[in-house]
């Protein structure tokens, strides 16, 4: 009878470990809501920063990503987009709008929302500010370092409102350097790892 007990009582303890240990893997999720920054563009979809970020976090990933996905697409559509529960969002979102000159106050509004509806579905939510400061020096015009700028600010502004994690500095300063871009905006595999390593880091130390 001892016996029995002592069985019941270990494989209870075994039962209670293997559920902590892979509890992250199956109850706890990221969604990404973003563009060709995190999935990549004319590169490996194995190469591609979301999928790097996924096989390095203890967490299910899931990919609410397209290209040319803009802040405001996303909010039009984010009762599609976030149609699970996840313990967190991370919003990579803006790049298309600036690019598209859409001014950060009508861009943050869109953010706002989409903070807004995971904030009330439980969610823990994070944003990514895709400026780098070499991006000033591939600006033709006044008007788009100040739009570059203004975008800046914006996502810093919008951390601090919301109190949601800001992500800054995704490309460490290597935006200007060719080696890690396929064209004048997209990184390459290389690249993707910079912005990959930089988020993974972000969630790794997200509390």
């Amino acid at each position: 009878m001892k016996n029995r007990i002592k069985v019941i009582f270990l494989s209870g303890l075994l039962i209670i470990a293997t559920l902590l240990i892979y509890k992250p893997h199956f109850t706890q999720k990221i969604i990404f809501l973003g563009d060709s920054l995190l999935i990549g563009y004319k590169i490996e979809k194995e190469k591609s920063a979301i999928n790097l970020i996924e096989m390095s976090i203890p967490y299910k990933t899931v990919s609410r990503c397209n290209i040319g996905m803009t802040a405001n697409a996303c909010k039009s559509n984010i009762n599609n987009l976030i149609n699970e529960r996840a313990i967190y969002v991370i919003i990579e979102l803006g790049a298309n709008d600036f690019l598209l000159g859409r001014s950060a106050t009508e861009t943050q509004k869109d953010l706002d929302a989409i903070i807004e509806f995971c904030q009330k579905r439980k969610s823990n939510v994070a944003i990514i500010n895709f400026v780098d400061e070499s991006m000033y020096n591939f600006c033709t015009t006044e008007k788009q370092v100040q739009l570059l700028a203004d975008y800046a600010d914006m996502y810093k502004k919008i951390s601090a409102e919301k109190k949601i994690k800001l992500i800054d500095g995704i490309w460490q300063g290597k935006f200007g350097n060719a080696k890690y871009k396929i064209d004048y905006f997209h990184p390459n595999e290389s690249g993707s790892k910079v912005i990959a390593d930089t988020i993974i880091e972000n969630i790794l130390t997200w509390k």
